[in-house]
């Protein structure tokens, strides 16, 4: 009989349940095939589970190489963003727990970021006479 109970007590602490919550972040956008202009706002908007509530937003023009920070210790679930005057179609935004910097998430796919039309001539200095040559 205290065999028995032995094995039972060995076979019950065997297996434990997590109670705790899943730890997640996820980008709800931009998440693959937008295109924004440069210099307008935009929200970059995720969901979380389980975090710090504290986050940081980076983003990418090159596919995921390089990352440049946009914001650090956000207690937001977005970020209003000006799109910078850049023009690429191999952006990607990533946001982690500030906290713990291994909860993270990035865009599914690419978008594209289009810079706006931008004046080359003039861009200052120059004298131009009316009905001239330019």
């Amino acid at each position: 009989m205290k065999l028995l109970k032995l094995l039972t007590i060995a076979v019950l602490t065997a297996f434990t349940i997590n109670t705790a919550s899943a730890q997640s972040i996820t980008v709800t956008s931009p998440n693959g095939g937008e295109i924004w202009a440069g210099c307008t706002q935009h929200n970059i908007t995720w969901t979380a589970a389980g975090t710090s509530n504290f986050y940081s937003v980076d983003y990418s023009t090159n596919g995921g190489t390089t990352w440049t920070s946009l914001a650090t210790n956000l207690n937001a679930l977005f970020y209003s963003w000006t799109v910078p005057n850049t023009s690429s179609t191999n952006c990607l935004v990533r946001v982690f727990d500030f906290n713990n910097n291994t909860i993270v998430d990035q865009s599914n796919g690419t978008f594209t970021i289009n810079a706006p039309l931008i004046l080359t001539a003039p861009n200052g200095g120059e004298s131009w006479q009316v009905g001239g040559p330019t």
